[in-house]
């Protein structure tokens, strides 16, 4: 018969912070940022990217960047996901600069418009 010890212990885990960041890219990926935030969670670590600048003013995100300033010239990118891409194409310094130091990224985005489909 085979017994088994009750006796283990766990090793000690030190207080280990991840960083995680969450971006909310286009105007889908920003109204679902802004209901978890209105619901209660820190937005420190929430960023909204858009092409749109009036929705982009408008988010309650922490981190706002503004994707395709010359392209789109602060307006939607009407549906087209490449227009979507060529804005964050040339916004992809600055979103690489608000995602340093993350570990983990969570993309939220509505993938049947042209800036969440051309960016993700």
């Amino acid at each position: 018969m085979i017994q088994l010890s009750r006796n283990y212990s766990l090793p000690e885990r030190e207080e280990q912070i991840i960083p995680i960041k969450v971006i909310a890219v286009g105007s889908a990926g920003s109204n679902a940022l802004d209901r978890v935030v209105l619901d209660g969670m820190d937005k420190s670590d929430l960023i909204a990217a858009n092409t749109d600048a009036q929705s982009l003013a408008s988010s309650v995100a922490a981190l706002k960047v503004q994707l395709g300033r010359s392209v789109t010239r602060g307006l939607g990118t009407g549906g087209d996901p490449e227009l979507g891409f060529d804005a964050a194409q040339e916004a992809a310094d600055e979103i690489r600069q608000v995602l340093t130091q993350a570990r983990l990224i969570f993309i939220c985005a509505g993938l049947g418009g042209g800036t969440g489909s051309g960016t993700v």
